[in-house]
């Protein structure tokens, strides 16, 4: 019988069967309750204290060799967002007929999700320590600091603001040690708790961590940045600080490639410059890493909780059956903070955000009860007409200038939508109203869907991981479920999975 070492729960539990055994009134029970929790509260403030000791020294030894010159290090130029070729027009198709059950090809190389990048080395060992654990902010945090994000003012505690007189080693390593023993860490702890309430993802918290410094520092200052970059490291994360003709810069990896961003490569890692008003070729670069840090992402797993601000009501109707007509009126801060999200490839991300409460409260009631009583083929069809005929297109660039694949709601909000566009809603629609499996069908210049039914109709389809998945093509208009354009048919697909949140 292998051993296993005992856990407190374990003990706790050997206690309350030792209680039972010697003392079953009802005395002996809240004597006990009193005892596990004075047990449990000295196990948390022991377990507090040493995580504090622990990044008390993780910050003492990062600071040490600050002062000494940084290493000079290129930057890459931004990379522009893939260019794809012209795509196709949306077809109009003028019969109804599904085709017949036919097998389409994958790309030999077909994978469950775009490409992921480099992996950086292994890290070195590090002390065994928890990642930050925010603790619920105490009352002696007062006086508060107010900030606005998105609208809705927040608060924190107020820390002793500091001065950077000038961009260099020494002055960077001296404030940090200020910031080390004058409530920054306990500030980075309720940041964490503020994040967690507004449901953020990493760039989110890295765009909330941006307000606050400034709102605390000001606008593009240095003591601004070395704040961010104090905070954002304190919170767990991964990312380095570069000097530039005097400013301070912001550099942080992503586990994603992301365009319109200049990057600099560490050990094979690009970290991606922030300040993209930052446009020198060469920086000093900072590369001692923080303990336990880890790499941010840019997926999404939850809708961002911010304020809500009406931006104009629309109304979208499907041509074959025009009770599918729904009003909404997107969320101008939610889009504002779309805006900010920076550009990937990673199609995935734009599905699994799905769509946010206030549009799901306005569109889902309505489509539902269109749905009501329909198998599942029949509900996808309804909600593929939907998505082809209530939306007018235009490619990417021919409604920004260059290639931007939208959430779920900005497509609601923008007057035109592309092959990806519709293809992403159709999907989210699929998943939450009808809890079907759906993936994305990546071609050269198309991107289209392909639905995992119980029953599988007839049409034409992929077979993937041992599932059929038939073909819905969103641009493909009044066409039905399984049905696939003429230049596709012969085409092979890139499968992309949508991961589950």
């Amino acid at each position: 019988m292998s051993y296993r070492k005992p856990t407190l729960i374990s003990i706790l539990l050997a206690g309350v069967a030792g209680v039972y055994a010697q003392a079953p009134s009802q005395e002996g029970m809240e004597a006990f309750k009193n005892t596990a929790r004075e047990q449990f509260e000295q196990f948390k403030a022991a377990t507090q204290r040493e995580f504090e000791d622990f990044r008390r020294k993780a910050n003492e030894d990062y600071a040490r060799f600050m002062h000494e010159a940084w290493k000079p290090r290129d930057v890459s130029a931004p990379e522009p967002a893939p260019v794809l070729p012209e795509p196709p027009a949306p077809v109009v198709k003028d019969d109804t007929i599904p085709p017949p059950p036919t097998l389409l090809g994958t790309q030999p190389e077909a994978e469950p999700a775009p490409p992921a990048p480099p992996q950086p080395p292994a890290p070195v060992e590090q002390p065994e320590a928890p990642r930050p654990q925010p603790e619920e902010p105490q009352e002696e945090a007062a006086p508060a600091f107010h900030f606005t994000f998105y609208q809705t003012d927040y608060a924190v505690r107020q820390v002793e603001p500091f001065a950077l007189p000038a961009a260099s080693e020494a002055e960077v390593q001296r404030v940090w040690q200020f910031m080390s023993g004058h409530g920054y860490v306990p500030l980075a702890d309720e940041c964490l708790l503020l994040k967690e309430r507004l449901s953020l993802n990493d760039w989110g918290y890295i765009e909330l961590l941006r307000t606050l410094c400034e709102a605390c520092m000001g606008a593009s200052t240095n003591e601004a940045a070395v704040m961010r970059m104090f905070l954002l490291v304190q919170s767990g994360y991964k990312a380095r600080m570069a000097l530039a003709d005097g400013r301070l810069a912001l550099l942080v990896p992503f586990a994603e490639d992301i365009y319109g961003y200049s990057f600099l490569k560490l050990d094979g890692e690009k970290y991606y410059v922030l300040d993209q008003s930052l446009k020198k070729a060469s920086f000093a670069v900072y590369e001692q890493a923080f303990p336990n840090e880890q790499t941010p992402t840019l997926r999404i797993t939850a809708q961002p909780k911010l304020k809500y601000a009406a931006t104009p009501v629309r109304t979208f109707a499907s041509e074959r059956y025009p009770e599918m007509q729904v009003s909404v009126s997107p969320n101008r801060n939610l889009l504002d903070f779309y805006n900010s999200y920076p550009l990937t490839n990673n199609w995935d991300y734009y599905a699994q955000a799905s769509l946010s409460t206030e549009a799901k409260e306005a569109i889902y009631p309505v489509l539902r009860e269109c749905l009501r009583g329909k198998s599942p083929a029949e509900a996808a069809e309804r909600l593929l007409n939907f998505v082809q005929t209530a939306f007018d297109y235009r490619t990417d660039a021919q409604q920004f200038g260059y290639e931007r694949p939208l959430f779920a709601d900005e497509t609601f909000y923008y007057p035109y939508a592309d092959c990806e566009d519709r293809s992403v809603l159709f999907a989210v629609l699929v998943r939450d109203l009808l809890q079907l499996e759906v993936v994305l069908l990546g071609y050269p210049n198309h991107v289209a869907t392909a639905v995992h039914f119980p029953d599988m109709p007839d049409g034409y389809y992929y077979q993937w991981e041992g599932k059929k998945y038939l073909v819905c093509d969103p641009t493909y208009i009044n066409a039905p479920i399984g049905d696939c354009m003429p230049e596709y048919r012969q085409a092979n697909a890139r499968i992309v999975r949508i991961s589950t949140p």
